[in-house]
């Protein structure tokens, strides 16, 4: 496996349509709402930019899941006690969830757009990464994908962060099988996944290394050999029975990219300067964003450069 100079750019694409809704969320057109489809392009573009590459495939979440099938307290309180506005504002948002990714995106010739039933986009990343010839740049929040560092890097637009097994091992002392087996140890709050009561990230490394001290914790961990056993099957990824990924070969096309901006009352985007930057996306010609370069950073840039930013 090689980093390209052309990057596959794999898109966690819920988390980003997330992302516009709450920066953008009263945005229409003709009494439809837009502000995610505008955000969620407009973030496909900068992202285009920074890693001079149109090379991009969409990854989305099913709306069943397997894993609350069998548990159901997983991802128990996500979207629980919205009040009858925002659920309101929620269900549309998942309105243009859809609407980009069943209509928009492979009208633009995006074929490599991807939901399973009873899957999770990090699965099917996971399932992407694990067979990919090169090392593909995931974009997410969810830390959860860590675990897949041997196969990939990890790129976090909130923090501008690029996650490497190599920084991971450094910034956060684990492996990408550590990560795995820490999450079966502490659980993850953010997916509701129990743990081990009273242990977090640190001090279940600790105990993977041979490093915890005898007392309570380390007992704990110790007796908690059923939790941690469900756990390796709700945190590791990719969810077993995963299909595998067909992807092909884009197909894209600017003159139905018009046509979108002019169905949605995207105008902005048709506006000189955006206009250009938009073709040069379509063409695959990204010289002439100034802060571009063609080189990839290396990890030892990466690595020096984050601990500049903390000093």
């Amino acid at each position: 496996m090689k980093i390209s100079d052309y990057p596959e750019l794999f898109l966690d694409s819920n988390y980003l349509a997330h992302q516009a809704r709450f920066c953008l969320n009263g945005l229409g057109y003709k009494n439809i709402a837009t502000g995610v489809i505008f955000g969620f392009l407009s973030r496909v573009l900068s992202l285009a930019q920074k890693f001079q590459t149109n090379d991009i495939s969409f990854f989305w979440d099913s709306k069943k899941s397997l894993r609350k099938r069998r548990h159901s307290f997983y991802k128990e309180k996500r979207h629980k006690d919205l009040s009858e506005e925002e659920d309101k504002e929620l269900k549309e948002a998942f309105k243009q969830f859809a609407i980009l990714r069943t209509e928009i995106l492979p009208m633009i010739g995006f074929n490599n757009n991807f939901m399973m039933t009873g899957f999770e986009a990090d699965d099917i990343i996971a399932k992407a990464v694990i067979n990919s010839i090169n090392i593909p740049i995931v974009v997410t929040a969810d830390e959860d994908l860590f675990q897949l560092l041997d196969y990939c890097m990890v790129y976090n637009p909130t923090k501008d962060e690029m996650m490497t097994k190599q920084i991971l091992e450094m910034e956060r002392n684990a492996s990408p099988s550590d990560w795995i087996r820490m999450k079966q140890i502490a659980g993850c709050s953010s997916d509701n996944v129990p743990g081990v009561k009273g242990v977090g990230e640190k001090t279940a490394l600790s105990y993977i290394h041979g490093a915890l001290k005898e007392g309570k914790k380390k007992k704990d961990i110790e007796l908690s050999q059923d939790i941690i056993a469900r756990n390796e099957w709700l945190v590791r990824l990719p969810l077993p029975g995963t299909p595998p990924i067909p992807f092909r070969a884009d197909q894209l096309s600017l003159d139905m990219f018009q046509e979108v901006c002019g169905e949605y009352g995207l105008a902005s985007f048709l506006e000189d300067d955006k206009w250009q930057e938009w073709e040069n996306f379509f063409k695959g010609e990204f010289t002439n964003q100034e802060q571009k370069t063609r080189r990839r950073k290396s990890v030892k840039e990466i690595i020096m450069e984050r601990r500049r930013t903390r000093q």
